[in-house]
C-alpha cells in the first residue's frame, strides 16, 4: 500500500496552482502505483474537495494551517505518517506538493518521504563512527525529526508558491480588466 499526502490550498483565486498538484497527484497515481492501493493524506481544502469527489480512499486531511504555520502544526501530519508506517499500514508514503522556482513558475514535485532513500555514494574515506548511545536509538530518533522536518519544508514551499501564484493571477486579472 502507497500513501500520497498532497499539498494544495485552503483558498483559490492563484490560477492553475492547485489544479497542477492534483494533476500531479493524478499521474502518480495512474502511473507510478499502478498495482498498489492508494490512500491520501490531504493537506489543503482544495485538494480535499477535489479527492472525496474522485472516490479515493482518504487517510486523512489537514486544513486551515494558514499563511504563517508553526512547526508544531505540521506534527500531526508527521504522526500520522510514522506511526501509519510503523504499524505496517503502509510499505511506501509519498509527498506531492508546489515547489517554488521563481516568482513565474512553481512546479509540482513527488518526493519518496518513506522508505528513506540513502544519497548516492560519494568516494570518502572509510571512518567508523563510535555512536554513543548507539546507531539504532541515534537513528530511532533522528528519522522521524526527519520526516517531521521534510513535510515543514514542503509546507513552506507551497505558502510561498501560493503566495507566488496568487500576486501572479490577481496581477493578470488587473491587466485583462
Amino acid at each position: 500500500r502507497t500513501l500520497l499526502i498532497v499539498l494544495t490550498a485552503d483558498r483559490g483565486l492563484c490560477g492553475s496552482f492547485n489544479s497542477n498538484v492534483i494533476k500531479a497527484a493524478g499521474q502518480f497515481i495512474v502511473t507510478e502505483a499502478r498495482g498498489h492501493e492508494i490512500a491520501l493524506g490531504l493537506i489543503g481544502r482544495k485538494g480535499r474537495d477535489f479527492f472525496r469527489r474522485a472516490n479515493v480512499a482518504l487517510r486523512a486531511d489537514f486544513t486551515e494551517l494558514g499563511d504563517y504555520p508553526e512547526y508544531q502544526e505540521v506534527l500531526p501530519i508527521a504522526r500520522v505518517v510514522i506511526e501509519d508506517y510503523l504499524a505496517g499500514e503502509f510499505d511506501q508514503v509519498f509527498l506531492v506538493y508546489p515547489f517554488f522556482v521563481n516568482t513565474m513558475t512553481q512546479e509540482p514535485r513527488v518526493h519518496q518521504l518513506l522508505p528513506v532513500e540513502p544519497p548516492e555514494e560519494v568516494a570518502t574515506r572509510a571512518v567508523d563512527y563510535i555512536y554513543e548511545p548507539g546507531r539504532e536509538s541515534l537513528l530511532a530518533e533522528l528519522l522521524p525529526r526527519y520526516i517531521e522536518t521534510q513535510i515543514y519544508a514542503a509546507v513552506l514551499e507551497g505558502i510561498a508558491s501560493e503566495q507566488s501564484a496568487r500576486m501572479v493571477a490577481m496581477r493578470n486579472a488587473t491587466d485583462a480588466a
